[in-house]
């Protein structure tokens, strides 16, 4: 995997969120299109995440610049989260001080789609709690359709 600062978003970054929505099975989640990717994220560093081989998108990484948060991360498939959270982790550590990104260590809000990658990649747990709830609106829908374990969901959502 090759890691990078992403300078633009193009049709590719499209595609990864088609792919990840199958392949994650996304039942509730923020689309992620090239647009809301550079509006969202337009004062956090991106790290784009590409194949070594054939240079094709594997995923992108965002964080914040000023804590050092990973406030949204999408790779194609669930297999590929620990590669491009770890090419990420790798590519800020030996990035030069010029990127205006706090040296503090990169944190991430453990959620259910990334716990066992961020355990995998040894990420220090700390006692901190967040809260998320879902309540349908509609009453045809059930409260297991909209759990927060079938959300796809980042701090910048």
């Amino acid at each position: 995997m090759v890691a990078r600062p992403a300078t633009t978003y193009g049709p590719e970054y499209d595609d990864l969120w088609a792919t990840a929505l199958d392949r994650f099975s996304i039942a509730c989640g923020v689309v992620r299109s090239p647009a809301s990717v550079r509006y969202k994220h337009g004062g956090n560093l991106v790290v784009e995440v590409r194949a070594a081989g054939d240079d094709a998108l594997v995923g992108y990484a965002a964080v914040k610049r000023q804590t050092s948060l990973l406030v949204d991360l999408l790779a194609r498939s669930p297999a590929d989260l620990s590669a491009v959270l770890g090419a990420t982790r790798d590519w800020l550590a030996l990035a030069p001080d010029g990127i205006a990104l706090k040296k503090t260590g990169l944190k991430a809000m453990e959620t259910p789609v990334l716990s066992s990658t961020l355990e995998t990649l040894g990420f220090t747990p700390v006692d901190y709690r967040f809260a998320f709830v879902c309540t349908p609106l509609d009453p045809s829908i059930s409260a297991d359709a909209v759990a927060p374990e079938r959300w796809y969901i980042m701090p910048g959502d």
